[in-house]
This record gives C-alpha cells, sequence and structure tokens, in this order.
C-alpha cells in the first residue's frame, strides 16, 4: 500500500512539472500586435507611424508571398507587405470622406519594423473614422493598438474585429 502512495506521489509530481512547463510556454507566446500611431504634425498633415514585430512581420510575408524563405529585411520584402497593408487601414475625415495616404516608407530598428505613412495637407480633424483590420486576414488572434494625437489630444482604440470601424473625436 505505500509502494502505491509513493508512484501516486511520484506521478502526481510529473503531471505538476508538466502542468508549469505548458503554463510556462503558454505565458511565454507573444501576442500578434500592430502598434499605430497617427499625430497631426506641424507640417498640417497626419502621419501614420505602424510598428510589427520582425517576427510578426515576416511570418506574414512568407503567408502572402507563400514562401518560407521570404525576407522581411530586404527592400523587396518591405515593400511587398507594404502593398499588402496599405489597404488594410482606413481614415476618414468627420464627413465620411477618405484621406488618402502616401507610403513613405519602411525601416527596421531593433526588433521591429516601422511603416510609414503620412496624409496631404489638411485641416486638423475634429474626428477620425478608422478601420484597421491589418494583418487579422492571416492571424486571427491578431489586435490592433492605435493612439491618435491631434493638438494636446490623445485617443486610443484597441481593435480585435476586421471589419469594425472606430470614431475618435479631438
Amino acid at each position: 500500500m505505500r509502494a502505491l502512495s509513493k508512484l501516486y506521489e511520484g506521478l502526481a509530481l510529473i503531471a505538476f512539472a508538466l502542468l508549469l512547463m505548458h503554463t510556462q510556454s503558454a505565458m511565454a507566446h507573444r501576442a500578434k500586435h500592430v502598434f499605430t500611431t497617427i499625430t497631426y504634425g506641424a507640417s498640417g498633415t497626419l502621419e501614420v507611424v505602424h510598428q510589427l514585430h520582425l517576427h510578426d512581420a515576416s511570418q506574414a510575408l512568407s503567408v502572402i508571398e507563400n514562401s518560407r524563405t521570404a525576407e522581411v529585411l530586404t527592400l523587396e520584402g518591405q515593400a511587398k507587405l507594404l502593398l499588402h497593408i496599405e489597404d488594410q487601414f482606413e481614415l476618414r475625415d468627420e464627413n465620411g470622406n477618405p484621406i488618402p495616404l502616401v507610403t513613405i516608407g519602411a525601416e527596421v530598428e531593433g526588433p521591429h519594423l516601422y511603416m510609414l505613412f503620412e496624409s496631404g495637407e489638411i485641416d486638423a480633424p475634429k474626428t477620425l473614422n478608422i478601420r484597421h483590420p491589418m494583418l487579422m486576414d492571416i492571424f486571427p488572434d491578431q489586435r490592433n493598438q492605435l493612439n491618435a494625437t491631434i493638438g494636446k489630444s490623445l485617443k486610443s482604440h484597441l481593435f480585435k474585429d476586421a471589419e469594425s470601424w472606430t470614431t475618435l473625436s479631438f
């Protein structure tokens, strides 16, 4: 009876260790996330910066290109990713008119890829209508955090749904 009790204790200890290891690996998983800032600049334009983790950008480019060797660190890879995401972010003014953005470029800094866009000259918006499903077509669990600064007003929104729009008033 004592040997059986020891066996159960040993099995319980092994089960606990396996559960602990699984929990630690689940906690170590970094969520797919794009962090976007919109700033109304002194030049009278909206400056939009999308920050992606390089690993996520690389995985997304591999899916877009259907290739395991797609390289996000090359200009060609960055251009392909920019082309894919430029239709996945929309800005509209308070009247529902689109605010076109021009692609400025992309740059890598540390573990992140920054994709830069800018509007033409506009008056400081009082309201922005925003759709931000970036990479949700590739990663179903993708979340996109947006911070917009117009003048001294900062507004934030977390996008969890590819079809949703949000309205920010300044």
